[in-house]
């Protein structure tokens, strides 16, 4: 039998994740813990030279966006965010590996002077080098889960969850939240983190932790087969 993980990503990224743990040798459940809404906004910057993009939901919410700015390169964050760029019409001319600050690094040295960055509601303190401005402009915002579904807590509860997958701070520390809501010990449970930040967001008393090696899906998932070796081998 497959192991199975629990996958908290909006529904919209999920299909493409469970796509992902199935080639990696895992079955999924997917429970979306945050769902992903709209902002009207309005972007009037016409003196910025570039756009920077920090997660796949942003250009998917910039439909609005004027065409003079739309037609700017654009830097993503990872290769997800990049692809959902170019699915949604924008020039993605460079592509990070590691956090946003990478990418505001990339763009500094080639040359951006001004970035206007597409986001959401809730987005992280960026570090800026020297000489470079950052316009940010709300898109989207993510609306937390107020309840673990039915069959998650079942499978949760019963054990037959490998492992939970954690894609961002907020949603590990409502996960935290939800599991005590429905009773839930997670010195039973083992996760998966994106990032270190975010297993720090998800505290302490897990059965198991793994941490992704570099912020992509794929490292999480070799991430959760080392748990899963680990746990086979006792």
């Amino acid at each position: 039998m497959k192991p199975l993980l629990l996958l908290t990503r909006p529904a919209e990224d999920c299909i493409a994740t469970a796509e992902a743990a199935r080639k990696a040798g895992f079955a999924s459940l997917i429970v979306p813990l945050v769902r992903i809404e709209a902002v009207a906004f309005k972007a009037t910057y016409n003196d910025c030279d570039a756009l920077l993009f920090t997660s796949p939901q942003a250009p998917r919410h910039a439909a609005e966006l004027p065409d003079e700015l739309a037609a700017l390169p654009a830097y993503a964050v990872g290769a997800a965010t990049a692809r959902a760029a170019a699915a949604a019409g924008f020039s993605v001319i460079a592509t990070g590996t590691g956090d946003a600050s990478q990418s505001v690094a990339i763009a500094a040295k080639s040359g951006a002077r001004r970035l206007l960055h597409l986001c959401g509601k809730d987005v992280t303190a960026l570090t800026l080098p020297p000489g470079l401005e950052l316009r940010q402009v709300c898109v989207y915002r993510a609306v937390l889960a107020d309840a673990l579904p039915f069959p998650a807590r079942r499978e949760l509860a019963e054990g037959a969850v490998f492992a939970t997958l954690l894609y961002s701070g907020r949603t590990a520390a409502r996960f935290v939240s939800l599991l005590t809501s429905a009773g839930l010990d997670r010195a039973s449970l083992r996760i998966a983190c994106l990032s270190p930040a975010i297993a720090s967001a998800a505290g302490e008393g897990w059965q198991a932790v793994a941490v992704a090696g570099q912020p992509n899906t794929t490292a999480l998932l070799a991430a959760a087969r080392a748990l899963w070796q680990s746990d086979a081998d006792g």
